[in-house]
């Protein structure tokens, strides 16, 4: 998926992705970073991110197999900017909610791909509880999330 999206992540959701990203990928959160560039460098590397993951309650291992697909359209393995975790952390969250579409055996994964590529866009303003990660056992407060990771200026 690329930036094209009409997906924004709301101030929660960045905030949430940020905490994430520093407490469990290595990925300090930049108290400079002011600009709101959703496609700033990071480095996600899929074989770290499996086991936080599979910690998602509800969402199968194949189907986090698949939202990684959405993600990485180039399947490269690694997430290298903020929007494709903004974009994972919110499909498992619309997973874990029971909000994404059948994703039938006899479809193709292309087929699955577009499917929640177009899910993503139609429900880009819809409002979704974040995902729960039974890794995440240390998740802050919103209030908390929120003061820490402030939203970008823009």
């Amino acid at each position: 998926m690329s930036s094209s999206s009409s997906y924004r992540p709301t101030p929660l959701e960045r905030a949430y992705a940020s905490h994430l990203l520093a407490a469990h990928f290595a990925t300090p959160f930049d108290p400079n970073y002011t600009s709101g560039d959703d496609d700033e460098s990071i480095r996600v590397p899929g074989r770290n991110a499996v086991p936080f993951l599979t910690s998602a309650p509800g969402v199968e291992r194949s189907l986090l197999r698949l939202l990684w697909s959405a993600v990485d359209p180039d399947a490269v393995g690694t997430l290298t900017q903020r929007s494709q975790v903004y974009m994972l952390l919110r499909l498992v969250a619309m997973a874990q909610a029971h909000m994404l579409p059948p994703l039938h055996p006899a479809m193709g994964d292309e087929d699955k791909l577009n499917l929640l590529k177009e899910t993503l866009r139609n429900n880009a303003r819809l409002v979704v509880a974040l995902p729960t990660f039974t890794a995440d056992v240390n998740c802050p407060s919103v209030a908390r999330l929120l003061g820490t990771y402030p939203a970008p200026k823009r």
